[in-house]
């Protein structure tokens, strides 16, 4: 079967998930954790043969360590848990790979 080189769309399908350690509610006197932010529009669609890369931009209030988690992610992207940047090339030997081997 021969394979052409028009443009692929694929779906990146993942989700960025941010936690961050803290306590939270208590008395007048215990200060209330606030949640942590994130913002960041990553691309949903990427075409054969290109590069990816996507960095949350991400904060706490009171400077709790963040990490990152990931669903959905191409077997072809890498994900950092410390930065939450994720990344990768999208290739035809990737999606040939992903349905010869699932």
């Amino acid at each position: 079967m021969m394979l052409t080189k028009s443009k692929l769309a694929a779906a990146i399908g993942m989700a960025v998930v941010l936690s961050a350690c803290g306590g939270g509610g208590g008395g007048s006197s215990t200060p209330v954790n606030q949640a942590p932010t994130i913002s960041g529009s990553p691309i949903t669609t990427i075409d054969e043969g290109s590069s990816y890369s996507f960095l949350p931009t991400a904060a706490d209030a009171e400077s709790s360590p963040l990490t990152f988690s990931i669903t959905g992610m191409p077997a072809w992207a890498v994900f950092d848990e410390q930065t939450g940047r994720s990344h990768g090339h999208r290739s035809w030997y990737n999606l040939f790979c992903c349905y010869l081997c699932y």
